[in-house]
């Protein structure tokens, strides 16, 4: 369970990370970034270098569903052994919410976010199109869902270490 919670807060700070760090990169004093943007346009350069990152997240996002995936699986199997003595259906029921949001995140909502995504990369910042909300609406499920998945995680943690201590 701690893995699986520490890995979801490790994504959260690579995906806001990895878009500060295109305006890290193009204000470094360095002569061939200078180089590159003046051959392009700094506007242009940008741009690439935030499809960049949102291609890497795009992959993290979508490697961690899968790991997320296979861990629940693992914990909610494990859990069913009552070999060990565990009992606590309570705990059960939320590993098996956290492992139904973690698949609802990779076969629905990541697929949706990157296919728009992709779609809004070049385009302009238009809040006003629908396309940029729709994005912004399955984004904010994402948000929610994933944080709704660590806020049962920590309950559960919490659950557990208290009947063992």
């Amino acid at each position: 369970m701690g893995a699986w919670l520490m890995g979801t807060l490790f994504l959260w700070v690579i995906a806001s990370q990895n878009f500060r760090e295109v305006d890290k990169v193009l204000d470094l004093n360095h002569p061939e970034i200078s180089k590159i943007v003046q051959s392009i346009t700094y506007s242009e350069t940008r741009s690439l270098l935030r499809l960049l990152a949102s291609e890497l997240n795009r992959f993290y996002f979508k490697l961690w569903g899968g790991i997320q995936v296979f861990i629940g699986g693992v914990i909610a199997l494990l859990l069913c052994n009552y070999r060990y003595g565990y009992t606590d259906r309570l705990g059960f029921i939320l590993v098996i919410g956290m492992w139904s949001l973690s698949i609802i995140l990779l076969f629905w909502i990541t697929p949706e976010l990157t296919i728009l995504g992709r779609q809004l990369d070049f385009s302009p910042k238009n809040p006003s199109s629908e396309k940029f909300a729709l994005f912004w609406n399955y984004h904010f499920i994402y948000v929610l869902t994933d944080f709704l998945k660590f806020a049962i995680g920590l309950w559960s943690i919490t659950r557990l270490s208290c009947r063992l201590f």
